[in-house]
C-alpha cells in the first residue's frame, strides 16, 4: 500500500472503479473475460495507472470472496 500513499491515492479510489466495472487499461479480450467472470463466477481483473506511471492490478478469483491489489510488476 505504500505505492498508493506515495501517489496520494487511496485503495477505495480503485476499488470503487473496480466495483463499477471500470477495468482501467485492460485489453478488449480481458474486458470480455471480465464480463463472463461477472456473469458466471470467474476471475475478474483490472489494471489502473497510478499518477507516477506504475500500474496497479486489482483482481478477484472465481468466488469473488477476496479482492487483491498488487503492483503489476509484483505478480
Amino acid at each position: 500500500m505504500s505505492a498508493l500513499s506515495q501517489n496520494g491515492v487511496l485503495p477505495t479510489d480503485y476499488l470503487g472503479r473496480f466495483e463499477l466495472s471500470d477495468w482501467g487499461e485492460c485489453f478488449e479480450e480481458e474486458r470480455k473475460a471480465n464480463a463472463e467472470g461477472q456473469n458466471n463466477g470467474g476471475q475478474v481483473t483490472a489494471v489502473y495507472k497510478l499518477p507516477d506511471g506504475r500500474k496497479l492490478s486489482v483482481g478477484t478469483h472465481g468466488d469473488h470472496s477476496v479482492i487483491v491489489m498488487t503492483l503489476a510488476n509484483e505478480y
